[in-house]
């Protein structure tokens, strides 16, 4: 019986073959898998950055990139490039209502979380800061 007619006919006996089939050969799997990431790596990395922007977040990357253009490719905070680890932008938004406020280099973006989500921190950061001043 082909995989296809069994699926239709009993999922669950489907789906504990496959199963099977992979414990017996996940050896098989796992050398397939990584000679991909190898050969397809860089691909794959771009490949799921965008397709998490569109299920997370709900843009394309031509809304990305206009996003971008209208920043005039700096921060929306700060004003300078990216920054952090992997120099990529974050998309800021609002936890609670999910509306996407503009794009923040990795060095601006816990700054506003923290404010966002602490009532009163900006303020009692702008405090502390001055503590230090003459």
């Amino acid at each position: 019986m082909s995989s296809a007619r069994l699926r239709a006919k009993d999922p669950d006996k489907a789906r504990e073959y496959a199963h099977s089939y992979y414990m017996r050969n996940r050896e098989k799997f796992a050398q397939a898998q990584k000679e991909r990431r190898k050969r397809l790596g860089s691909v794959l990395k771009e490949r799921q950055r965008w397709y998490g922007m569109k299920h997370v977040h709900g843009i394309t990357k031509e809304q990305f990139d206009a996003m971008l253009v209208a920043q005039n490719g700096v921060c929306g905070l700060c004003g300078g490039p990216p920054r952090g680890r992997h120099n990529q932008w974050h998309i800021d938004h609002d936890h609670t209502t999910d509306v996407i406020r503009g794009l923040l280099c990795m060095t601006c973006n816990p700054a506003i979380e923290r404010a966002d989500s602490s009532e009163g921190w900006l303020e009692r950061a702008a405090e502390w800061v001055k503590r230090g001043k003459v």
